[in-house]
């Protein structure tokens, strides 16, 4: 049996460690079964000796390293033997014929791994860059992946096997090419680029051209100057589809080279789960599903590009459940006009003193009693305790003022705060005008942190943006914001309000109901809206309530509704007598 000292002495030998924690054979196999691999053997390696102090059964000693240099095996014909019965086996246990290996260059070797300390058999696998005889060898072990290489590779592992006419053609002989689909898919003038060695082979075997990056896939991105030089190997071999593994280096590996080819030549292979890879797809799932998660390679993904087979699901759906309207405002009438859908943008606008924030704000709550929603209030023009003290009134329907004799009491004070406190979060101007980009940061925290589902934003002149040469609102900016609220509003799927000012109107007719068109600064506001809403007091307690635009007829219709304004408590309800 191998002593204590041998056994440090064969760990420390090679290693360029000073200080090394190894598993103590003297008392691993009497430990508990999940604490026999834990490393309690400390080893100081120093002038040749190690000395070694298990910190579980104390035993300790010295081992004196008598290394034993060995020398690179240098990349001749010689020392690269045919391929022996233990590598054929191997070869063919992975899927993969002696025949392909053979045609791909693959030898037998002996070779010293540093990961593994001794000299081990392995594969030797040729990197020649397109010419006849190799530069370089990547081996690796038989009996773990443990990987070296003599000499450094720098091109596509088996680039000189792929044969741009043929692969055009649809050539079947194997590493060639093969017919993978129908005459209109392009799919068989694509070279395959995988991440290893043996994936490769297991593509060839099945007759699909197929080349191997040279080191691998980057745990973290990287651009330098050399690591993806070997692109320019398979820039003038046509289109590519990208089967890197299934994990983060590999996604990120497939990025790399797609931005570096350019998405609009590359497509993208999804391996089928549980399958990390190509090797493991043919072992696992058999050959004819790699053919066909080759053949139906999707193009590779941009950002903000798509078809409609992406949204196949949804629209399905759609079809099936039909266009689906938006959350009741918690009044029907005023539903046949207006929902509320997430990723949509309201513009709400009316005279000063229309009640346009107390209409608004008696919606947010009538969602909130509903469906649980939560709201983001940047209302910047009402201090917030005013703001709080307004809602309470509008939860429990209940005057929040002294000013009337049926107020709410002291417990349904504290009650109504708790619930505003629940459902609703506040954003201050802070001493200084707020920015959109201030604004949406602090949407965007308190959609994360809270699970915010509508946001507002009351008023929109309170937001600071540039003037045109000192001459009013610069229009552009104004469009620039709304797409802006727009876009933020989609890609975080919440309600988006903003609440506008109209101009001072020409003529100070007693009627004048403002739309989008008559907001100031801009007629963006009309343009961007998806949904714009007017709320015009038609007398002393009878609201009116506009729709002027209605971008989606599932979620809001053109027209009007007539609300009761209570103004003691800011609640509305339906008057059926003056329905538009």
């Amino acid at each position: 049996m191998e002593s204590i000292a041998d056994y440090v002495a064969d760990k420390a030998r090679y290693s360029t460690d000073s200080h090394l924690r190894l598993v103590c054979p003297s008392c691993s196999n009497d430990r508990k079964p999940n604490h026999q691999h834990t490393p309690t053997l400390s080893v100081d390696v120093k002038d040749g000796k190690a000395l070694f102090n298990c910190h579980h059964c104390g035993v300790s000693g010295m081992a004196r390293l008598e290394r034993q240099e060995y020398q690179p095996i240098q990349p001749t014909q010689n020392e690269y033997t045919p391929l022996t019965y233990a590598a054929i086996e191997y070869l063919e246990s992975r899927g993969i014929s002696e025949a392909t290996a053979v045609k791909a260059g693959v030898k037998s070797t002996i070779a010293f791994i540093p990961e593994i300390g001794r000299k081990v058999e392995c594969l030797a696998f040729p990197y020649r860059g397109g010419q006849p005889n190799p530069y370089a060898w990547k081996l690796r072990a038989l009996a773990s992946k443990s990987f070296a290489a003599n000499g450094a590779p720098k091109h596509l592992f088996g680039i000189e096997l792929v044969d741009v006419a043929a692969v055009g053609q649809g050539s079947t002989d194997p590493g060639v090419g093969l017919p993978l689909s129908g005459d209109n898919d392009d799919s068989s003038r694509h070279v395959v680029i995988v991440e290893g060695e043996l994936d490769a082979l297991s593509l060839i075997e099945l007759g699909i051209p197929a080349v191997s990056v040279p080191h691998g896939a980057p745990s973290q991105p990287t651009r330098s100057q050399n690591r993806y030089s070997f692109l320019a190997d398979i820039l003038n071999k046509g289109p590519v589809t990208v089967a890197t593994d299934n994990d983060a280096p590999g996604k990120l590996l497939a990025n790399e080279i797609a931005s570096l080819i350019g998405p609009e030549n590359c497509k993208l292979v999804e391996w089928p789960e549980p399958f990390k890879d190509a090797n493991a797809c043919l072992t696992g799932a058999g050959a004819e599903v790699v053919r066909k998660v080759i053949r139906y390679a999707r193009p590779f993904p941009v950002p903000g590009l798509h078809n409609a087979a992406e949204f196949s699901s949804h629209v399905d759906r759609l079809y099936a459940d039909g266009l689906p309207p938006g959350k009741s405002t918690g009044w029907p009438m005023l539903d046949r006009r207006i929902t509320v859908a997430e990723g949509m943008l309201y513009i709400v606008t009316g005279v000063p003193a229309s009640g346009k924030t107390t209409f608004l704000n008696a919606m947010l709550v009538n969602l909130s009693k509903q469906y649980g929603w939560k709201h983001a209030l940047a209302s910047f023009e009402n201090p917030i305790p005013l703001n709080i003290a307004t809602l309470c009134a509008q939860y429990h329907c209940r005057p929040f003022s002294n000013r009337y004799q049926h107020r709410m009491g002291e417990d349904e004070m504290t009650i109504g705060r708790m619930w505003v406190n629940e459902h609703f979060v506040f954003l201050s101007a802070d001493n200084d005008t707020p920015t959109v980009k201030s604004i949406l940061e602090r949407f965007r925290i308190a959609i994360v942190r809270h699970g915010v589902k509508t946001c507002v934003i009351d008023p929109a002149n309170f937001i600071r943006y540039p003037s045109k040469d000192g001459d009013g609102p610069d229009t552009e900016a104004i469009n620039q914001m709304l797409a802006a609220l727009k876009t933020f509003a989609m890609k975080h799927n919440v309600a988006m309000f903003l609440v506008a000012h109209p101009v001072k109107p020409q003529s100070q007719t007693e009627n004048w109901i403002p739309t989008g068109y008559s907001i100031s600064g801009s007629s963006h506001y009309f343009n961007r809206a998806d949904i714009g809403i007017t709320v015009h007091r038609a007398d002393e307690s009878v609201s009116q309530i506009i729709c002027w635009k209605a971008r989606f007829p599932h979620i809001a219709s053109n027209g009007n509704c007539f609300l009761i304004h209570d103004l003691a408590t800011g609640t509305f309800r339906e008057a059926e007598d003056f329905e538009g």
